[in-house]
């Protein structure tokens, strides 16, 4: 009878809802971000976004400055 021994090590991650969430955000876009971010102010009344024209940027396209405040 011969007898044998293994070790199998497993490693598993589970990512948070948060950074599950951080990870999501990370791949939108600028137009995409700011969508989404206001909806979550009209969503959330504790979210209070003000939009702060700037000159457009060499693209042709207006950039706005976001100050969030919670």
């Amino acid at each position: 009878m011969e007898m044998q021994l293994s070790q199998r090590s497993m490693l598993k991650t589970t990512l948070s809802k948060e950074l599950t969430q951080a990870i999501s955000l990370l791949q939108y876009s600028s137009i995409d971000l700011l969508s989404y971010i206001e909806e979550q102010a009209i969503q959330n009344p504790l979210i209070k976004v003000e939009k702060k024209e700037e000159s457009c940027l060499k693209e042709r396209l207006c950039s706005k400055k976001l100050l969030l405040f919670l």
